[in-house]
């Protein structure tokens, strides 16, 4: 990801969420966010990603201390992503960069030079929301994979504590009839030591 950074105000316009939600988010997740020399909070591309993730979790309806134990996995995700849409917008219009796998293809320069200056930009723009699309999809995925291991994770410890239920209430059970039978022996026992003595 690159290494431009975004204000609040850019941050709230880029996630869709007013300062205030990113900040509580930002406290209740233990997230790290750098401050410039002026104390004023500076996101990277990749807190911006994070924060959209957040977001669509939320969306799922997890709450926040779900989503604390899937950080790691956030932003491991958000790692993988190569370049934050906004970012990639910007450098496509300086020039179309052939490492980015089927944009050299989709658009060579030769065209694009050829083309009048208004045309070249359209195009430029369509390769750009096409990329930026696939970026998303390939964040969202990424996303829907973490939420699918989150359930299962949640099942799965549902169950284990159904099965420790169930267990102790056989224990207990058990308990109970061994007292039972145990107090019924004494009772025997007494019974015939009256008879003897009587």
């Amino acid at each position: 990801m690159e290494n431009r950074t975004y204000l609040v105000t850019e941050a709230e316009k880029l996630t869709g969420e007013k300062a205030h939600v990113l900040r509580y988010w930002e406290d209740e997740l233990s997230m790290e966010i750098h401050r410039n020399s002026l104390g004023h909070r500076c996101y990277t591309a990749q807190d911006i990603q994070i924060f959209l993730g957040i977001r669509e979790l939320k969306k799922k309806g997890l709450h926040l201390k779900a989503i604390r134990e899937l950080m790691p996995k956030l932003v491991q995700a958000t790692a993988e992503i190569k370049a934050f849409p906004a970012e990639a917008a910007e450098t496509a219009k300086e020039k179309p960069d052939p490492a980015i796998p089927g944009k050299a293809d989709e658009v060579p320069e030769v065209v694009v030079d050829l083309l009048p200056e208004r045309e070249a930009e359209q195009l430029a723009d369509t390769v750009m929301r096409q990329e930026e699309e696939e970026r998303q999809t390939e964040f969202y995925h990424v996303l829907g994979r973490l939420l699918d291991q989150m359930i299962q994770k949640q099942r799965q410890e549902e169950r284990s504590r159904r099965v420790d239920e169930a267990i102790r209430r056989h224990q207990q059970s058990r308990r109970e009839a061994a007292a039972t039978l145990e107090q019924k022996g004494k009772r025997t026992k007494a019974k015939r030591g009256h008879r003897n003595n009587g």
